[in-house]
């Protein structure tokens, strides 16, 4: 038998899921951007797809859903899959998201965790004209939330890691960008502040689409209700909605404006 193997210190995998939401057209031309990753052991992982996918089909009192994209749930185009033709309206969508919220309020707090970063373009370009070399608002978003998940990781986990996984959504810039960050960070072999290790502990890095991935749908909730939150958006569809999972999910969060872009971006590998 194996001396100092505790329950707490059982091998386990890690997977973390980023996806990201913008008030605007284009990533690189709007008001804000906001990305979002949820973290969690893979038995966590395991059992919440497992239970969401039953919250989703739960038909009693709202139509049955195949699964949760923020950007169409409040489309309002006949083509949508919760358009009105198909049984939806306003009260059976926020249905739906408060069942989706009150599972992550089940999930092992010890073992999950929610990161969110948002960004106001305006302030980026704004502090470039003082300091041309500031980085973008998609590696900011890089840096303080798949970068602090790997933290997270390496704190609440010490030598416990079998494996390390991340899912990107495929159809955004943020993937590309991490890769190229994750390559200047394990890049220096005399690095000593410690980061180099903790990069060191992801074993891969994917794109992946959220009917694939079910947790990206989690990702995407919470980025896309911190844009709700960030922009002053009029329409009170959901709007507290990044409030009420962050009062009930361990969260950490950072928005980035006028007041603190300097302080922010100082670090931020270039």
């Amino acid at each position: 038998m194996l001396t100092g193997i505790t329950e707490r210190s059982v091998l386990i995998t890690l997977k973390s899921y980023f996806d990201g939401s913008l008030k605007g057209r284009e990533w690189t031309d709007c008001e804000t951007v906001a990305l979002a990753g949820f973290a969690a052991a893979d038995t966590v992982i395991g059992q919440f797809e497992k239970d969401y996918d039953a919250v989703l089909h739960d038909d009693r009192f709202r139509p049955a859903a195949p699964y949760l994209h923020m950007k169409e749930l409040r489309s309002q185009s006949s083509k949508s899959l919760f358009s009105k033709g198909k049984g939806w309206n306003d009260d059976r969508r926020t249905r739906l998201v408060n069942d989706v919220v009150d599972l992550l309020g089940s999930l092992d707090k010890s073992r999950s965790c929610l990161w969110v970063c948002s960004v106001e373009l305006k302030a980026i370009a704004r502090l470039r004209l003082q300091q041309p070399d500031t980085p973008s608002a998609i590696r900011v978003c890089n840096h303080y939330v798949p970068h602090y998940v790997m933290k997270w990781h390496a704190t609440e986990f010490p030598g416990l890691m079998a494996d390390s996984h991340y899912f990107f959504d495929w159809d955004e810039p943020f993937k590309r960008d991490f890769d190229e960050l994750r390559k200047i960070q394990t890049s220096n072999r005399f690095e000593t502040a410690g980061n180099r290790e903790n990069w060191q502990l992801i074993t891969s890095v994917t794109e992946a689409g959220m009917k694939q991935e079910t947790p990206l749908q989690i990702a995407d909730l919470l980025a896309w209700g911190t844009i709700r939150q960030r922009t002053n958006n009029q329409c009170p569809f959901l709007m507290g909605l990044a409030v009420a999972v962050k009062k009930i999910m361990p969260s950490k969060w950072l928005h980035v404006t006028d007041s603190n872009a300097a302080e922010w971006c100082a670090n931020v590998p270039r």
